[in-house]
């Protein structure tokens, strides 16, 4: 669906609604296909992202939102038992020379490569919760290791506990922002179209949502306008 299609369905699901329904400017139509687009994207994601309860779940989802997919590399920085990967400067090479124009939003799995003892290794990082943390860190039989790394999510950023090994590089793979769509050809002065770039199977859900998200917002209006005059009578 291109965006001067998503426009119209958008139109027509209000009109469907009746005559209370309003009519958009195209800035402002954007404006709600690109909320309903980051709400759809939150739902079919799962509430317990970071620990990858929801987007796994059913097939379905993970055919939603394929086309936001990236894998991007994270400069590991070290602190002495503590490997630490920011999430806000994202790399497209594991020499973290080209910066990733891609912003994170939602955590799938990480993978490090290791070395301990002149061996190394791409391991898959294990997510922990945070009240764990202290235990597995005094924990002998417990602990994050070269070949089973562990790690956790605090200030945006991937902490891999590194006590005797050292992190070479950072391997996220993660659900991206997606761009924001515009109908520039319509703006004043114009400007260049940006479609969709999720999966084409979801527009017709995302602009439904929008229609909602609209009708949900005038009915909250009224509501408001409605209360104000009702809350002055003695």
């Amino acid at each position: 669906m291109t965006i001067a299609e998503a426009h119209i369905d958008l139109q027509l699901g209000l009109d469907k609604i009746g005559s209370s329904s309003p009519e958009l400017g195209v800035e402002e139509a954007d404006l709600w296909l690109n909320k309903a687009q980051l709400r759809y994207i939150k739902t079919h994601y799962g509430i317990n992202n970071l620990y990858q309860k929801g987007y796994e779940e059913i097939q379905k989802r993970r055919e939603d939102l394929k086309a936001l997919i990236k894998t991007k590399y994270l400069k590991p920085v070290s602190l002495e038992t503590i490997t630490i990967g920011s999430l806000a400067t994202l790399f497209d090479d594991k020499d973290f020379t080209t910066a990733a124009v891609d912003k994170y939003m939602f955590f799938v799995k990480v993978q490090v490569n290791t070395t301990k003892n002149g061996c190394t290794g791409d391991f898959e990082l294990k997510i922990i919760d945070q009240d764990k943390v202290e235990r597995i860190k005094t924990d002998p039989h417990n602990k994050s290791r070269s070949y089973a790394p562990k790690g956790y999510y605090e200030d945006n950023s991937i902490y891999i506990m590194s006590p005797d090994f050292v992190v070479n590089n950072i391997q996220i793979t993660f659900i991206k922002y997606p761009v924001s769509v515009r109908y520039g050809t319509k703006y004043y002065p114009a400007t260049t179209d940006i479609n969709f770039e999720i999966s084409e199977h979801t527009h017709d859900e995302i602009v439904q949502l929008a229609v909602s998200l609209i009708t949900e917002n005038n009915m909250s209006q009224r509501v408001q306008t409605i209360t104000i005059p009702n809350s002055n009578v003695e």
